[in-house]
């Protein structure tokens, strides 16, 4: 149950750091002539390792927490407030992330020289409360449309995961993780772009 939930979770993460990416780099656009556009790969791939540990991290710590404590009793209450939790934290998670991982990434690819990568560093180590709330206002509406579906997913492999069914308890959890992922994926990456609009907090940095 917990690498399925982690899973989910950081597919949730990163799916919603690809819809406020382009809002965060139209900033002093007016909303209403604002475009969302699919974020270009690069730059979107220099700080996508951020909502991944942010993802990773909040799911994983549920799912610990529920591992040692897996009831039936309010399953669906659990599961709503767990939601929301991570749905309201997983903006400012990924923001506090997003300036140290894309030191790390510009170290490892050579986009940065080792001897000025301390200096820089530090200033992406001062920066993190800014972009935590920068991050945290433009994509609280896409956190929590993220939390809901978590909610939902979590429900699911935990229904799975304590099946009486050997089968569906072993393979179910990681299978509905994979699926419920490409599920919500498919329509992000393929489908109109524009509709997320409404869910970017763009005004924010007027």
């Amino acid at each position: 149950m917990t690498g399925a939930l982690v899973l989910y979770g950081a597919v949730l993460s990163v799916l919603g750091l690809y819809i406020t990416l382009p809002a965060r780099l139209a900033e002093n656009i007016d909303y209403y002539e604002f475009e969302l556009l699919r974020p270009a790969l690069i730059p979107f791939l220099r700080v996508s390792i951020a909502s991944v540990l942010s993802g990773v991290l909040l799911a994983g710590f549920f799912a610990y927490i529920l591992s040692a404590r897996l009831t039936r009793r309010h399953r669906l209450l659990r599961w709503g407030f767990i939601g929301l939790l991570y749905g309201a934290a997983l903006p400012f998670v990924t923001g506090l992330f997003i300036p140290v991982a894309g030191e790390l990434v510009d170290l490892l690819t050579g986009q940065a020289r080792l001897q000025g990568f301390l200096r820089d560093l530090l200033f992406a180590v001062l920066g993190t409360p800014m972009f935590a709330a920068v991050y945290g206002i433009l994509g609280i509406y896409v956190g929590l449309l993220g939390g809901l579906l978590l909610a939902a997913g979590g429900w699911l492999i935990e229904v799975l995961a304590s099946s009486g069914d050997h089968r569906a308890a072993a393979y179910g959890p990681v299978v509905s993780a994979v699926v419920l992922s490409l599920l919500v994926a498919f329509p992000v990456l393929f489908g109109p772009f524009s509709i997320f609009k409404s869910l970017v907090q763009t005004w924010a940095m007027q």
